[in-house]
């Protein structure tokens, strides 16, 4: 009893309350920011910035306690049933924001509902849910919290996007680190992972738990190929948007 009391102190209850003030709080934040700098603030922005912040909130939040907890990698002697405490809680974290995020992009369905955020975070919610919560494969949970590295460029994208900043130096370079950031970590990191514990770890072959060959099997591939339709999206952009650049100075040249 008083361990479940402990985890909704230390756990539950942080986690509730920042989305609660995040969700609360910041959207009047930003448009007295935008109101200072004569910016305007439509119903779209009131809805899609404060949601992109809270993204890269969860997104800092969960990659650096991530990385921390892969460091200090002493607790992982089996990548499929090896637990600690920060893993529990990271899972915990970032299952409040898919949770939050699926209500907000439901009730804003107009502005930021997508079916490929859909799929994502189901799956995303069923692996914490299920493997997660049961104490299952939190090595192989964390090398895929660990990738939400990416996702603070992808929000900056946006926001420049948005503030018309499209040939600003900083939309290039972003745009740059978003496809080496997803080939590296989304598609080449993980999939090396998912590789050495299926060939080279002799836990898999003896693991009589049915949910992690599903997860490898099924969640696993259909994370990628999410992963790898966004990398050919990105990579379309960057192209798109070099190719339009050589044409407009070609035309300045002319």
């Amino acid at each position: 009893m008083e361990t479940k009391i402990n985890v909704i102190l230390y756990q539950d209850l942080p986690c509730f309350l920042l989305f609660t003030c995040l969700h609360l709080f910041l959207p009047k934040i930003v448009e007295i920011i935008f109101k200072k700098n004569n910016i305007e603030f439509d119903e779209r922005k009131k809805i899609e910035w404060p949601n992109r912040i809270i993204s890269t909130v969860n997104a800092i939040v969960t990659s650096s306690l991530s990385i921390y907890c892969l460091y200090y990698n002493e607790w992982i002697v089996n990548s499929l049933r090896s637990t600690s405490e920060m893993s529990y809680f990271i899972f915990k974290f970032i299952t409040y924001y898919f949770i939050y995020d699926f209500m907000i992009s439901s009730y804003y369905s107009k502005y930021l509902f997508t079916w490929g955020n859909l799929l994502h975070h189901t799956l995303a919610l069923l692996s914490f849910t299920f493997l997660g919560g049961k104490g299952l494969a939190h090595h192989l949970l964390l090398i895929y919290t660990f990738t939400e590295i990416t996702t603070p460029l992808i929000n900056l994208r946006f926001f420049l996007l948005d503030l018309n900043l499209k040939n600003h130096p900083l939309y290039v370079i972003n745009g740059l680190l978003i496809f080496v950031g997803f080939i590296l970590f989304r598609v080449f990191y993980t999939s090396a992972t998912m590789f050495d514990v299926i060939f080279n770890q002799p836990h898999y072959s003896i693991e009589t738990d049915p949910i992690i060959p599903l997860f490898i099997n099924i969640v696993y591939p259909a994370i990628t190929l999410l992963n790898l339709y966004w990398t050919f999206y990105i990579s379309k952009s960057i192209f798109k948007y070099f190719t339009a650049t050589k044409n407009e100075n070609s035309n300045k040249q002319d």
